[in-house]
Formats: structure tokens, sequence, C-alpha cells
């Protein structure tokens, strides 16, 4: 599996790769909105985990160019803020499958991405 991790900060961003790595998935990292476009445009995923909050950076946009460029892919949203606490964010964007708290466990964070990733 080719997982896509979007996440500002560095020490979330490894916490959630180990495991990932561990299970035999190839990540690839970016940093922000450019990066992940970049990474999009170049290369396949079959998920990415993607901060609803990125600093410098819309996120909405990163899904909204995934669902054009890759429309299999699958994106699970992290967040620390109740934005979209409604669950309309399904409604805004198509490929999101999951909404999960951003300092969820990265062992739940695998399990989540995987069923996911695995059921499209």
């Amino acid at each position: 599996m080719r997982v896509l991790i979007v996440e500002g900060n560095p020490l979330l961003r490894r916490a959630w790769a180990v495991p990932m790595r561990a299970a035999g998935w190839t990540v690839v990292e970016a940093v922000g909105e450019h990066d992940a476009i970049d990474m999009i445009q170049n290369d396949f995923f079959d998920a990415m985990i993607l901060d609803l909050v990125l600093p410098g950076g819309s996120s909405l946009a990163i899904s909204d160019f995934a669902a054009f460029r890759q429309p299999v892919m699958q994106v699970i949203l992290v967040t620390d803020t109740a934005m979209f606490s409604d669950g309309s964010i399904f409604s805004h964007c198509a490929n999101v499958r999951a909404v999960l708290p951003l300092h969820v466990a990265p062992g739940d964070l695998v399990a989540v991405t995987e069923h996911h990733a695995r059921a499209a």
C-alpha cells in the first residue's frame, strides 16, 4: 500500500509513518499544500492522511485535487478542531472516508487507513 501523509508537524508525521512502514507500506511525507499537490501529480497513492488545518495551505484544496487526479485515493482527515464536527465534511469532500482526532493512536490510524484503502 502507498500512503501520502500531509502534516506540518514532523513529530506527528513520524509517529504515523513508523507503524505504516513497519507494516510494509510505502509512505511519502508532505509538509504542506504545495508538496502534497506535487506528489499527487507525480505518484500514485492508495490513501492520504491529511491534517484538516495546515499552516499556509488548504487541506480542502488538496482533497479536491486528489479527487480529480486520483479518484480512487481514500482520504483520512485528522484534526484537533471542532470544524466540520457535524459531519458536513463528507458533503464537501467526496473522497474523505473518516475524520479522526489529531492525536489518534498510530495503531488506530493504521487500522482505519488499511480498512478504507483495501475496501476501495
